[in-house]
């Protein structure tokens, strides 16, 4: 045994097996970490780890049989011993294999220090110290129909909203749970990952009205199951199986819950083919796209068989606010905002109507009067949102736009930072920060924050058109159409209007001498104004005027505006748009102050 270790000691097949192993876990690893972001098929990183295991003995049985020679490669025993130079050969590896643990520490540098793609959190919750914290896996569907799907989800969001109203429990945001539906990966991993300290997970079977709903609860720190229970009911008992777990778990959790039986679930209908089709329709609604044309249709059939069921009102009210932006036909046409605008009003009205305690209504109406520039009635609404439901990373976004659109900068950033603290997994929770720092004028943060969120979802299409944006700032008009070309994939609507107003001008036509103001929102107006500042005033106008949600162009911080609010047309359009009054009750950005009662002035950021 001895000899037989010497020999291979002698013929370097030791080193071999050091420098491969070293060398095949490195490219195991990168190609582990770079398949998401660049795409790859989920089969690619198995492939690898197939073929370096596969390799493994090839290799060893080559380097034995064979060696070395300033005359090429040859099998070792034609190789004269005192002619041999495994010596020199096995210097040169033992360097290898020092490169090797280089790289490889490298490596775990960065993977230490840089967000992964796709599975860790862009920013980490944040839970407090000693305050019991939990998240809701989403639950399996375990019902004979695979269209069954959105009720499962629906009753675990359901049970989420109940839990996040148990007094000193934090609980992690929907989506950041939801990026783990269909893993297998162990819950004390997920729990790690989540920054918390217990994990509720369970599923549903539904066939007709009969429903079995288990669940447990699950201590990260060890895997322990603090609780568990498995409930058999008819759908009717739905409401009370979700308040039956919420109060089983905050007494494991020794959580004081502050509340009496029945006050946790609330705002609920009767009618369960109503609340079937509720589930349907709000699942639509958070997926965007296409489907929320069938969530009005969901929601509106849903309210007709319950005109009282108060959530119902609000998710219609939301899904009529965000049709019009990723419905295609409807994208920018001011008549379809003013429309559905209208109608979300009086959806959100009726829904707070019956209950007042809805948050997702008081967030609907405040995006309704924030389009009517009725400031200090949205930011209200907003506040009261917030108060009902402090943790709805979807408020805090709305609300985070809100003050973006009234200059209040500093403050957007932070409400937006807590959203995406909330939704780490979701990359438009992650942009809300981003918008505010590009309103700033804080380029080199939102342009580090699309590339993180593009790390995340290489087909998000909100981040490529920042870093667009950021490139036509700087006059970079080739680099801003290369940007918009680099994802095919993406979901872009206004891509067409870019890119022909970026190729008008790389082509040396200029801004257009009649620009149609019309296309304001869709921010081909921007590229034009920003070259040429031909018809700024005209698409700022446009942009705060045209039904869209924002402020228009009035917000930016960008240095180009630093001279045009200090032209009297400027001032004009912002005491006109109701803008001058809500800051004198509420505070004057940076770039507008107060000179007296009667007048004021802007200017530079001071």
């Amino acid at each position: 045994m001895k000899e037989l270790f010497s020999e291979l000691k002698r013929r370097n097949v030791v080193r071999v097996a050091i420098a491969y192993v070293v060398l095949g876990w490195l490219i195991i690893e990168v190609i582990d970490t770079i398949a998401p972001r660049l795409g790859m098929p989920e089969w690619v990183p198995t492939f690898f780890i197939i073929a370096v295991l596969v390799g493994l003995p090839i290799v060893l049985l080559f380097s034995w049989a064979y060696e070395v020679t300033p005359e090429g490669v040859m099998k070792t025993e034609e190789v004269d011993a005192s002619a041999s130079i495994t010596h020199s050969t096995g210097r040169k590896l033992d360097r290898v294999i020092i490169a090797a643990l280089v790289l490889v520490v490298v490596f775990l540098v960065y993977e230490r220090f840089t967000p992964s793609s796709g599975e860790a959190p862009i920013v980490a919750p944040q839970v407090e110290e000693g305050k019991p914290s939990l998240a809701v896996l989403p639950f399996v569907n375990m019902s004979s129909e695979a269209e069954q799907e959105y009720f499962s989800d629906g009753i675990t969001e359901e049970l989420l909203n109940t839990l996040a109203k148990v007094p000193g429990l934090m609980v992690v945001a929907r989506t950041s749970v939801f990026s783990y539906k269909g893993q297998s990966k162990d819950v004390r991993e997920i729990g790690r990952e989540l920054g918390v300290t217990t994990i509720v997970e369970g599923s549903v079977r539904k066939a007709g009205d009969d429903l079995r709903i288990t669940a447990q609860l699950i201590r990260v720190a060890d895997g322990f199951h603090l609780w568990s229970e498995t409930y058999d009911r008819k759908l009717e008992n739905v409401f009370a199986i979700q308040e039956e777990i919420a109060f089983a778990i905050a007494d494991a959790l020794k959580a004081p819950l502050g509340l009496e039986a029945g006050g946790l679930v609330t705002s609920r209908t009767q009618n369960m083919a109503a609340y079937d089709l509720y589930l349907k329709g709000f699942g639509e609604l958070k997926q965007r796209g296409p489907g929320l044309a069938d969530a009005v249709v969901n929601l509106r059939r849903s309210l007709e068989l319950d005109p009282e069921f108060g959530p119902a009102w609000a998710a219609l009210a939301i899904t009529y606010q965000v049709l019009p932006t990723y419905v295609g036909e409807f994208e920018g046409r001011r008549p379809e905002w003013a429309k559905f605008n209208v109608l979300a009003q009086a959806a959100a009205g009726r829904a707070i109507e019956l209950d007042p305690g809805v948050a997702l209504a008081h967030q609907a109406m405040g995006t309704v009067h924030r389009i009517n520039h009725r400031w200090i009635e949205a930011e209200n609404e907003y506040l009261e949102a917030l108060a009902i439901d402090p943790q709805s990373a979807s408020v805090l976004e709305d609300y985070n736009e809100f003050l973006d659109g009234v200059g209040h900068w500093d403050k957007s950033i932070e409400y937006g930072d807590r959203a995406a603290r909330l939704e780490p997994f979701r990359p438009v929770f992650q942009m809300a920060s981003a918008y505010s720092h590009l309103s700033a004028n804080n380029l080199a943060e939102a342009e580090a924050i699309a590339d993180r969120v593009i790390a995340l979802d290489p087909t998000f299409s909100l981040a490529y058109l920042v870093k667009a944006e950021i490139r036509v700032l700087a006059g970079e008009y080739e680099a801003a159409l290369a940007i918009l070309e680099a994802c095919p994939d993406c979901a872009m609507p206004t891509r067409h209007l870019w890119t022909a107003a970026l190729s008008h001008i790389i082509a040396g036509g200029g801004p257009p001498e009649n620009f149609d103001a019309g296309d304001g929102y869709t921010w081909a107006g921007l590229i034009y104004a920003l070259v040429g500042k031909n018809g700024l005033f005209e698409v700022m106008k446009v942009t705060a005027y045209n039904g869209a949600i924002n402020a228009g162009l009035t917000q930016y911080g960008y240095s180009f505006m630093d001279e045009i609010r200090t032209d009297p047309r400027y001032k004009e359009l912002v005491e006109d748009m109701g803008l001058v009054d809500y800051w004198r009750q509420r505070g004057w950005p940076s770039y507008c102050w107060s000179k007296g009662e009667d007048d004021f002035e802007c200017g530079a950021p001071r």
